[in-house]
């Protein structure tokens, strides 16, 4: 209880502080990792939870491709092209940048705009706006 008491009261880098940098999902992932699937300081347990988060990724562009230009042949090319792009693999060992890119592709999959998702009154037909009746 303790360790959650640290990890969303103080910063990334406690207790060496140099900023005021907050990163509690990245800092609770990394305790989960350590303690639940026991992987301590042996790092390919955190690889395999690295290459799950970057698949997440894959994943949501194909669906996200798919809902914005329609062929799954062009969705699934994209999809490809993003898993392997070394823009996207090459920092995939910062877990804050693949969870923080999965958190975007979730907003842009709410964001029915990009792909036409209007009534014919010009309202949005966002899946996830949830106050609306």
């Amino acid at each position: 209880m303790g360790h959650l008491r640290l990890i969303f009261g103080e910063d990334y880098w406690y207790p060496k502080s140099v900023d005021q940098l907050y990163r509690p999902l990245t800092t609770l992932s990394f305790l989960l990792n350590y303690t639940v699937l026991g992987n301590g300081d042996a790092p390919v347990g955190y690889h395999w939870v690295n290459i799950g988060l970057h698949v997440v990724n894959v994943v949501l562009v194909y669906f996200l491709m798919l809902r914005i230009v329609g062929g799954r042949a062009l969705a699934a090319s994209i999809a490809a092209v993003f898993a392997v792009h070394p823009v996207t693999v090459a920092r995939d060992g910062d877990r804050a940048r693949v969870r923080r890119r999965c958190t975007d592709l979730r907003h842009l999959w709410c964001t029915p705009e990009l792909y036409g998702g209007v009534d014919e009154r010009g309202q949005s037909l966002s899946e996830c706006d949830v106050w609306k009746g």
